[in-house]
């Protein structure tokens, strides 16, 4: 919440019990929509009982699921943007630096989903040990892109302003 409200140049003035209430709320939230997203681009098929599908409801599965995983992490982005900062400003329900920002957490999950189910050997303690890594790369490259998709938001809205 203090890097967002940095990042929109403002102070941070809120009380100890505003700040920590958002925090959980925030926390609870996002937490949420993004084991929600996980749940439904991973066992969308499995929960639809889709056990041989043609290849046509197979492709119309896969967008629905990956399509959904964008809504409810757009969601949790824009709960972040919109109410983490200390005083934040109008935000559109999605906006080019949020999109950015689901985009590529959308794409190091595929990588990341391709990783463990394809590449990595679990016989192995070097394999374990290299998902572990894996992940807690995942995790920075999450967390780098949503601070680049939040500073994008903040150019372009500074950019609007002054035109």
């Amino acid at each position: 919440m203090g890097v967002l409200s940095e990042i929109y140049n403002d102070g941070d003035d809120r009380t100890f019990r505003r700040r920590y209430t958002t925090s959980i709320a925030l926390g609870t939230s996002v937490t949420v929509l993004v084991l929600l997203a996980f749940a439904v681009a991973r066992f969308g098929s499995e929960v639809l009982g889709l056990d041989d599908p043609g290849f046509v409801v197979e492709a119309i599965v896969f967008v629905a699921r990956w399509g959904a995983a964008f809504a409810l992490l757009s969601t949790a982005v824009w709960l972040l943007l919109r109410f983490a900062p200390a005083h934040p400003g109008p935000h559109r329900w999605i906006s080019f630096g949020s999109a950015l920002c689901v985009i590529a957490w959308l794409g190091t999950s595929v990588v990341f989903g391709l990783y463990v189910t394809q590449v990595a050997d679990y016989n192995s303690i070097f394999g374990s040990l290299a998902t572990v890594f894996v992940l807690l790369s995942y995790l920075y490259v999450s967390a780098v892109s949503f601070l680049i998709g939040a500073e994008v938001d903040a150019i372009v809205r500074d950019q609007w302003r002054t035109t």
